[in-house]
C-alpha cells in the first residue's frame, strides 16, 4: 500500500456551523476564563488534534451525519463556551457555533491505516485550521474547536478535531467527546457525563492583571539535521510486565506500568541520540492538577488544568530513569497541594519557567511525555462501536514536536496494551527501529 496516499481523494461535501440546540441565556453570554486559562497564549504553537477511526459495520454503512450534528448541537448546549469566540481572558458565548466539516473519502479505512505513509494524508481528514481563525495574525478572537466527519468507501467513519488548547486540556476534551458520543449512541441520560464549567473558575478566579506564561523559542538556532518524523509502537501487557521487573530498584521497588514504559522509551531515545548524553537529560511529564489541589476538583472540570514534572537523569540506566520520573512526579504532586487562587497561578508560572529553563539548558536532551492512556479517547462510541485506531497527530512536523512522546491505549485482535507515538529525528528513528533491544518490547504499529 505504499502508493495509497496518491490514490486518496477526500472531498468536502458540507461546511456549516453547528450551534447549541438551546440559545445560551443572557446571563451566561460572557464566560470569564479562570486565572490559569487566562495566562495561556491565545494562538498556540500548533493546535491540538485527534482522529478516531471506526470500522465499517451494519450501522456505519448508512451513517446518519444529521443525527451526529443534532447530538453535537445538544452537547454544545452543555458546553456552550465552545460555540462562542475566545480571547485572552473571556469567551463571548455568541452561539456562532462550532465549524463542522462533512467529507467523503475514496479509500477504505484499512487502505489508509495499512499504509506506511498514512500520516502524509492525515490533514485531509481534519478540519481546516483556518476555520479556527488562526490564519489571521491580527485576530483578537478565535474559535476554540472544529470537527470533521469523513465517511470512507467501505462505510467506515473517522471523527477528527482541532482545538487551540486555550480552554480544553486532554481531560476536558475527552469529557466533551464522551458526552457527544453518549448522546449519539443513545445512552440513558443518567449515564451521560456532564461538564463542570464553574469549578476551575471558582478555584482560580479571573484576574484583571496582564499576565501570560513565558514562551521562548528554544529552536531559534537550528543546526543542519534530518527532519522530525512520527511513528507508533505497541507495548503489549506481557512486555510491560517485563519492563516493570527490569526497572526495579531500591528507590522504586514496585514500578508502575506507566513508569516502566516512560523510562524505557526515555532510555532508548537517549541511546540513539547523537548529542552528549553524559551531560544529563530531562523528561517533562504532564500531570493533571484536578485530583491533587486542595480541595480536589471534579474530574469533569473544564479548563486547561495541567502542570509538568521535570524528571532529571545523569545516566541512562532504566532503574535510574524510572527513579527520576518517580521522584519528580511525587515532588510535583506535593507542590500541587498548595495550588489555589493566585498562589496556584504563581505555582504554574514558576513551573512553566522551570520547564522553559530546562529546555534552554538541555535542548536536544529534553524530552516531553503526554499520556492519553485511560482518558477514554479509544473508547468513544458514537453508535457504531469503539474506534479501531486513534491517531494524535496531523502529520505536520515542526521543531517543537521533536522529542515528544504520546501514550495512548491500544486494543487489538492480538491483545491489548499501550501505543506509544514517538517524534524523533529521522536518523534517530531509523536507528531505533533497527535496535533489537527496543524491538524486543515494542512492536512497530501499522
Amino acid at each position: 500500500m505504499e502508493n495509497v496516499t496518491e490514490e486518496i481523494s477526500v472531498k468536502i461535501t458540507s461546511i456549516e456551523s453547528v450551534k447549541p440546540s438551546t440559545p445560551t441565556p443572557p446571563h451566561l453570554k460572557q464566560f470569564k476564563l479562570s486565572y490559569l486559562n487566562q495566562i495561556l497564549p491565545l494562538v498556540p504553537i500548533f493546535p491540538t488534534c485527534g482522529l478516531v477511526f471506526h470500522p465499517a459495520s451494519p450501522e456505519t454503512r448508512t451513517v446518519d451525519i444529521s443525527s451526529l450534528k443534532t447530538t453535537l448541537s445538544h452537547t454544545l448546549t452543555k458546553f456552550y463556551p465552545l460555540a462562542g469566540k475566545i480571547n485572552n481572558s473571556t469567551v463571548n458565548c455568541t452561539d456562532d457555533g462550532l465549524p463542522f466539516f462533512e467529507a467523503q473519502a475514496s479509500c477504505t479505512i484499512s487502505d489508509l491505516l495499512n499504509s506506511t505513509r498514512k500520516l502524509e494524508s492525515m490533514t485531509k481528514f481534519l478540519p481546516s485550521t483556518e476555520s479556527l481563525g488562526m490564519g489571521d495574525p491580527h485576530v483578537s478572537e478565535l474559535t476554540h474547536s472544529a470537527i470533521q466527519v469523513t465517511v470512507f468507501s467501505c462505510g467506515g467513519v473517522s471523527i477528527a478535531w482541532y482545538d487551540i488548547h486555550k480552554l480544553l486540556d486532554g481531560i476536558s476534551a475527552v469529557t466533551f467527546f464522551k458526552h457527544w458520543a453518549a448522546l449519539a449512541s443513545g445512552s440513558p441520560e443518567d449515564d451521560i457525563l456532564q461538564p463542570n464549567l464553574e469549578a476551575c473558575v471558582s478555584a482560580f478566579p479571573p484576574t484583571t492583571k496582564s499576565l501570560e506564561l513565558p514562551v521562548v523559542n528554544v529552536y531559534k538556532e537550528e543546526v543542519e539535521r534530518s527532519p522530525t518524523v512520527a511513528k507508533s509502537f505497541i507495548f503489549k501487557y506481557s512486555a510491560i510486565s517485563q519492563l516493570k521487573a527490569n526497572a526495579v530498584s531500591d528507590k522504586v521497588p514496585k514500578p508502575t506500568g506507566f513508569q516502566a514504559i516512560a523510562g524505557f522509551i526515555w532510555e532508548q531515545a537517549l541511546s540513539v541520540s547523537k548529542t552528549d548524553t553524559n551531560s544529563g537529560s530531562v523528561l517533562h511529564v504532564t500531570l493533571d492538577i484536578r485530583p491533587r489541589v486542595n480541595p480536589p476538583l471534579p474530574t469533569e472540570s473544564i479548563g486547561n488544568l495541567a502542570v509538568i514534572a521535570v524528571a532529571r537523569a545523569e545516566n541512562d540506566s532504566l532503574p535510574d530513569l524510572v527513579a527520576g520520573i518517580n521522584s519528580a512526579v511525587l515532588e510535583m504532586k506535593e507542590e500541587m497541594k498548595g495550588y489555589q487562587g493566585e498562589d496556584g497561578v504563581e505555582g504554574v508560572m514558576e513551573n512553566w519557567s522551570k520547564v522553559i529553563n530546562t529546555l534552554v539548558e538541555y535542548k536536544d536532551r529534553a524530552y516531553r511525555l503526554i499520556s492519553w492512556s485511560r482518558l477514554g479517547f479509544s473508547d468513544l462510541d458514537f453508535g457504531f462501536g469503539r474506534p479501531v485506531k486513534m491517531i494524535p497527530t496531523d502529520g505536520r512536523m515542526s521543531p517543537f514536536h521533536r522529542n515528544m512522546i504520546i501514550l495512548n491505549d491500544y486494543r487489538g485482535e492480538d491483545g491489548d496494551g499501550i501505543e506509544a507515538w514517538l517524534f524523533l529525528e529521522d536518523k534517530e528513528m531509523q536507528i531505533l527501529e533497527s535496535n533489537p533491544h527496543f524491538l524486543a518490547f515494542a512492536s512497530p504499529s501499522l
